[in-house]
């Protein structure tokens, strides 16, 4: 039987994706850790540690060091400036906590203009928690409101040779959760600057006798201080968090390609201590970063990082597959949860979905949909030969 080196590995991505739903079954079965052991670290505004792109989040949340999509600018700015295309939008719907709260839900809007040598992007996060009932000490009812957070970003990248970028990004985010003193309408609890700093490497080469791109990337995001709600209350760190990863691309054939990538993230924000009266001891800004790094012992350094795992499937250049596995340790939230997804291509529109095939008692997220939409302008003239691009 002469099968092609296509069906070949679709058959491969087959037992792949057998092999991530195995381990998520093990782990979804597993009663060896109760909620009530969990240590997670908690920040302000953990909507920015939501990953909104479709296709990431079908592949594990694995995309620190993919070949890029407009979506990059949510996690590796770096990469658009490896773009062909000259200009692109991208649009993305994520329901959240779909079996606790029914409308609660993160939107997100990106863009990109690119040269070829140096690129600009926007994007937007809105995060809509949903409808939400204040009451006095009384309990009589105040107002029945929408709390909402969002936030801004700018990015910056450019090339410092044929293989490497760096990009910048700032970022703007506000949270809209307290009533006025009126108690008719909603007012800003809090507002904060960050800065993301991230880099791309991305080089041709040779892998199981197939053309393939390698590449890594890195981004150290939402680095700024943190903040109070009032002078005398608790100190709430921003999510800073690092992520690494590679990826590898490979031509099966001139119409088909498979991209294996790992990401590994570590959140810079320090464990909570408290002190003999049970005063917070705070680490401010930028302390709180090092300190993230020893706060605790070597092996709990080592559980504060979870793991990220993706493969995707491209087929005829117009159809995707694609299979993911997220680790966290159980005594650092235990996020650990299977992932699957599809995209599909027709000349310059892109469209994504994400699956999270989760087990309601495992987490909130059981059964969350993503689904995405990307759209691209125009042709770099130079784009350069030897990569595997999307």
């Amino acid at each position: 039987m002469n099968w092609s080196a296509s069906t070949k590995f679709l058959l491969a991505i087959g037992l792949v994706f057998a092999g991530f739903s195995m381990v998520a079954a093990q782990n979804l079965n597993s009663d060896s850790q109760s909620h009530s052991n969990y240590t997670a670290i908690s920040t302000s505004y953990p909507f920015l540690s939501i990953t909104p792109d479709a296709r990431a989040a079908a592949m594990g949340e694995a995309g620190v060091a993919r070949d890029p999509d407009v979506n990059n600018l949510s996690i590796n700015p770096s990469a658009i400036v490896f773009l062909p295309s000259k200009a692109g939008l991208g649009l993305s719907y994520n329901p959240w906590l779909q079996g606790v709260v029914k409308d609660m839900s993160l939107s997100y809007f990106s863009a990109y203009l690119n040269s070829g040598q140096q690129a600009i992007g926007i994007s937007m996060r809105y995060f809509a928690l949903g409808e939400s009932t204040f009451r006095d000490e009384n309990a009589l009812l105040l107002g029945i409101v929408h709390p909402v957070e969002y936030a801004f970003d700018i990015s910056y990248a450019r090339k410092l040779g044929p293989d490497f970028s760096l990009a910048i990004t700032t970022r703007y985010a506000q949270s809209r959760l307290a009533l006025n003193e009126q108690g008719t309408a909603l007012r800003s609890a809090g507002a904060a600057l960050a800065v993301d700093v991230s880099a791309y490497l991305v080089r041709p080469g040779r892998l199981f006798g197939y053309n393939a791109t390698f590449a890594g990337g890195a981004n150290l995001s939402n680095i700024g201080p943190g903040s109070r709600d009032n002078p005398a209350g608790p100190y709430h760190y921003l999510p800073a968090n690092l992520k690494l990863g590679s990826s590898a691309a490979l031509a099966i054939d001139d119409l088909s390609r498979l991209t294996l990538a790992a990401d590994f993230n570590k959140l810079l924000v320090p464990v909570r201590v408290n002190t003999s009266g049970n005063k917070e001891k705070v680490t401010g800004f930028p302390s709180s970063i090092w300190r993230s790094f020893s706060d605790g012992s070597i092996k709990e350094e080592i559980a504060e990082i979870s793991c990220s795992f993706g493969v995707e499937f491209t087929f005829k250049q117009a159809f995707s597959i694609r299979a993911g596995y997220v680790y966290g340790h159980p005594a650092k939230g235990n996020r650990s949860f299977l992932s699957l997804g599809a995209g599909v291509k027709y000349q310059k529109i892109n469209f994504d979905v994400a699956y999270l095939p989760v087990n309601m008692e495992k987490s909130p997220m059981a059964n969350t949909l993503k689904i995405g939409l990307m759209f691209n302008f125009g042709q770099i003239e130079h784009y350069r030969e030897g990569l595997i691009g999307p």
